[in-house]
């Protein structure tokens, strides 16, 4: 009697564990038989972006979405059937492909050879002149909101030092397009916004007397836009767009905006399958993932 009661004590004292194992069990399963989240990238972006990062954001995505992410490589002006193939090859029926703008005659091609899958591309700054074909794309379009952008980036500065606010400057040159005039309006918007409604007025200016002198202020902190190809000044203090690792920019960069598509993975994915669901909006606005590299 003494062992049978010993034996179904520790079967009562390992159940738990028990359905643990085959909780985390069927999981794993799930995951791995889940239909894939196909990639498209190329050389030039992993070397730019960091192999390491995408890698690591590869596999925070794939735990974010609980499926499978498979890189595939392309080549910059290869014929669209052919990465189509490979796409194919690399998962008969993923679950969502996504493209960088520079593939858009492939993923073009690919909706309309597998008009089942959903398919998402990221719309690039640089991409202005074509603005018109990825609005008329019959799959999903990820976008970033500059715009967005510049009230974040007040935020920020607001959270660090309220008076390193009205330092900030478009450098107009460096954005492509009309993009200068409507990002340069929402900075001016969010800052004044910023200053009327803060309830003690910072650095001892009023509201009543925007925008304040900044001739007292050492110099500009110049927001360099996503087209930049400017060389930064070794004087001189900047909020950069760059999609390099933080470790290698310039010191003259004081904030770091990563307007790629890899930090917006899990959302845009995430996104896209709820829009499929909804038939929603086929354009999906995103923010910069913002990095304050001076303490």
């Amino acid at each position: 009697m003494k062992l049978k009661g010993l034996a179904t004590s520790n079967i009562r004292n390992w159940l738990p564990f028990g359905f643990l194992l085959v909780g985390w069990g069927g999981a794993l399963f799930l995951f791995i038989s889940a239909s894939p989240v196909i990639v498209v990238t190329d050389q030039y972006e992993v070397t730019l972006y960091g192999k390491e990062r995408i890698q690591a954001t590869c596999v925070q995505s794939s735990l974010g979405i609980w499926k499978p992410l498979r890189l595939v490589y392309g080549e910059r002006g290869e014929d669209p059937e052919r990465l189509v193939l490979k796409i194919g090859l690399a998962a008969r029926r993923p679950a969502l492909v996504l493209f960088p703008s520079w593939f858009y005659e492939g993923a073009l091609h690919y909706t309309k050879v597998y008009p089942q899958v959903p398919v998402g591309i990221w719309f690039s700054e640089k991409e202005l002149e074509n603005e018109t074909a990825f609005l008329s794309f019959p799959g999903y379009v990820g976008r970033i909101d500059y715009r967005k952008d510049m009230e974040h980036l007040v935020s920020l500065f607001l959270e660090k030092s309220p008076l390193e606010v009205p330092r900030l400057k478009i450098d107009e040159e460096s954005w492509a397009g009309t993009t200068a005039s409507q990002v340069q309006a929402a900075l001016g918007k969010a800052i004044q916004n910023r200053f009327q409604t803060k309830k003690i007025p910072f650095g001892g200016t009023s509201p009543e007397s925007y925008p304040p002198d900044t001739e007292t202020n050492a110099g500009s902190l110049w927001i360099m836009g996503p087209s930049s190809v400017k060389t930064l000044a070794e004087k001189g203090s900047y909020v950069l767009y760059s999609w390099q690792d933080p470790r290698y920019v310039p010191p003259s960069v004081v904030v770091l905006l990563d307007d790629s598509r890899w930090p917006h993975l899990v959302s845009f994915a995430r996104d896209i399958w709820k829009r499929e669901r909804q038939k929603g909006e086929r354009q999906i606005w995103y923010t910069s993932v913002q990095r304050f590299l001076k303490k």
